[in-house]
């Protein structure tokens, strides 16, 4: 028996027949799926399967199942080609779109690149006339300045903000630098958002081309107006400076160049303008204008050649008075009127015992022993008016590198032995020549006749102050004029500037401190030459920064000079320790806040003879004794606080001019 089973295109069921008779039955017709494309498992149509009732295959289906499966396979493998071949025109079209999208983005970046360098140019160009005019232009000038750097530091930032620049900060390798680009960009655009517009406002009300001195007095017409519109300028480049603290160092070193660079000239103009913005706050106060009670203050004339970690030994001390700007100096008189006092002046901690010993209050001498030097205010202040009765506003300390940048500008002096003081020679006087010319007798009353000319003159110079007031700020830059004040509000402003002389103690602003103090009680320091440097540093698992200072010492005192050389100057009799022509000093290294001395090595073979700590900062001291000729190298590395990646600054004692 066989089971005919008819397939036909357009119906759903199919006839039985039985015995050799077909039956004819109406189909029901079902949707035409002729279009649809035979899968392995599907049947053609109009074909006819017979089929046993037992399971068998009929001698036709076997015959015709090899052609059948042919016929499959052929369909199949002609399918999956055309697939492939649709699906690799697509794949080619892909990457042909992405490889041109790539070189137009490529473009655009080198594009953008070129005229983003050549805006930062232009405004260090614009920044540097602005600079040099401030002593010849006038207002109008200044402010056209602002206006075309505001406009650079905008076309900047709009170049590091276009499309291909954010594209590229999402690269490998290179994004991390695109991406400190447009950090830098974006703080150019704030100054020129937030701060220039301020600085414009501000030099419409006062200008440099204002500020006079006639007479003695000084004046600094409407400064007190534009210093909210200073300290607001102030304020927005600082926030926009802090953005780039931490910020990853470039791998490209041509972009790594462009970067320091740019950040360098950031910095050093929030520096400035800060030091502006404190200027015009307290200035006025400070001086007695716009009716401000008078002031006085105590000035301690520092003597390099007998090395403290802020300077010299205070040799001099006298009282610089102003009242409504108009200055007033008092005859000075040597350290040594002031005694020595059996108990400290003020309380001492016992970081200051440890460290200074109890003569950083007892003895004039000693006062600046440390190298906080709101504390040698403080101490000085009560010394004098344990002494002379007398109080204070502030405290000012100068030495003979201050005077000699003043003198350059307003002139010599002749002092009343017939010597010359003038911006050539001022600090070998004071500093070697008049040991070798005078006796121990007259020495205080030339340095009390010296230091008052110097004030004198400056009171009676009758030219532009700018170049004054420069002479002065070059000095406090270069820690060779300090100023404390007994005002709290106005110390605070203070504090935050180099003039102040303060050790910080913040961990995000870290600080590397390496002070020398003098203990050889003579005026040997004269031949003491020494070089501080950061020769490299390193970040330890991106959490903090280690540095290896190295440190040098040589007593460039020749056998010769040491039998020429009068006692005063080779010192030694005191300690017996010591051979006429040896330097003693005390080596201060102070670690950044938050951080510590990790290891060190000495040329003779030891290590720091002690390591504690200071206003919470970790110090270590090395006593050093050179004979003539003899030098000494230390190398110290030192870390900062955990998680602070700003780079640490190197403060040290000041040097004497031209060494």
């Amino acid at each position: 028996m066989f089971e005919c089973i008819w397939h036909l295109p357009g119906f759903k069921n199919y006839q039985r027949c039985q015995s050799g008779v077909m039956c004819v039955e109406p189909y029901e017709p079902q949707s035409d799926k002729s279009h649809e494309k035979p899968g392995k498992d599907s049947e053609l149509p109009g074909d006819l399967e017979l089929r046993s009732e037992s399971g068998a295959r009929s001698e036709s289906e076997v015959s015709t199942a090899p052609e059948t499966r042919r016929r499959r396979r052929n369909q199949e493998q002609a399918s999956r080609k055309r697939g492939r071949r649709h699906r690799g025109r697509l794949v080619g079209l892909f990457f042909g779109a992405l490889l041109f999208a790539v070189f137009v983005c490529a473009m655009f970046f080198v594009y953008h690149a070129f005229s983003l360098k050549e805006h930062i140019t232009a405004v260090r160009e614009e920044a540097s006339a602005l600079q040099s005019g401030l002593l010849t232009e006038d207002r109008q000038q200044t402010a056209r300045h602002l206006t075309v750097i505001a406009s650079h530091l905008l076309a900047a930032e709009k170049d590091a903000d276009s499309l291909s620049w954010r594209m590229a900060s999402l690269a490998p390798y290179v994004g991390s630098d695109v991406r400190a680009v447009r950090t830098l960009a974006a703080g150019l655009g704030d100054i020129a958002n937030n701060a220039l517009p301020q600085l414009e406002q501000a030099v419409t009300i006062f200008s440099v081309q204002d500020v006079a001195i006639a007479d003695g007095a000084v004046s600094l017409p409407n400064l007190a107006q534009a210093a909210p519109h200073l300290r607001e300028a102030s304020t927005s480049i600082h926030l926009a400076a802090q953005r780039l603290t931490g910020m990853p160092e470039a791998k490209v070193p041509e972009l790594r160049s462009q970067i320091d660079e740019a950040t360098e000239l950031f910095r050093s103009v929030d520096a400035g303008i800060e030091a502006v913005a404190n200027f015009a706050e307290i200035a006025p106060q400070m001086l007695g204008l716009n009716g401000e009670a008078p002031r006085s203050y105590l000035v301690l004339s520092q003597n390099n050649a007998e090395l403290r970690p802020r300077g010299g030994m205070p040799g001099s001390w006298g009282i610089v008075t102003s009242e409504n700007g108009k200055l007033g100096v008092e005859p000075f008189v040597s350290v040594g009127e002031l005694g020595w006092l059996k108990e400290p002046v003020v309380k001492l901690s016992v970081e200051e015992e440890q460290l200074f010993t109890s003569k950083l209050a007892r003895i004039g001498q000693d006062v600046n022993f440390t190298p906080d030097f709101p504390r040698t205010g403080e101490i000085a202040k009560a010394m004098w008016m344990e002494r002379f009765g007398r109080e204070v506003d502030g405290v000012i300390a100068i030495d003979p590198a201050a005077l000699q940048h003043v003198l350059a500008v307003t002139g010599p002096v002749t002092l009343s032995d017939g010597t010359t003081l003038d911006g050539e020679n001022a600090e070998e006087q004071l500093l070697h020549q008049i040991y070798l010319e005078k006796p121990v007798q007259q020495q205080d009353a030339f340095f009390a006749e010296a230091a008052v000319a110097a004030f004198t003159g400056l009171m009676t110079y009758q030219g532009s102050p700018l170049p004054c007031m420069f002479a002065i700020a070059q000095s406090a830059f270069e820690g060779h004029v300090l100023l404390w004040s007994a005002h709290r509000d106005e110390q605070r402003v203070l504090n935050s500037t180099g003039i102040s002389g303060a050790l910080v103690t913040e961990t995000d602003d870290p600080r590397i401190g390496v002070y020398f103090t003098d203990q050889t009680q003579s005026k040997m320091d004269w031949f003491l030459r020494r070089e501080v440097s950061i020769v490299s540093e390193r970040v330890i698992d991106g959490a903090l920064r280690e540095y290896e200072v190295e440190v040098s010492l040589s007593n460039t005192m020749t056998e010769e000079q040491v039998g020429v050389m009068p006692g005063y100057v080779l010192g030694g009799s005191s300690n017996s320790q010591l051979r006429p022509g040896s330097i003693d000093t005390a080596i201060y290294l102070y670690a950044p806040a938050g951080g510590g001395i990790v290891e060190s090595q000495f040329s003779d073979g030891g290590g720091f003879d002690s390591i504690s700590t200071h206003e919470g900062l970790t110090v270590g001291l090395k006593t050093v004794i050179l004979e003539p000729g003899e030098s000494m190298f230390m190398k110290v590395h030192v870390q900062s606080s955990v998680g602070v990646l700003k780079e640490a600054r190197l403060e040290q004692t000041p040097y004497t001019l031209g060494r």
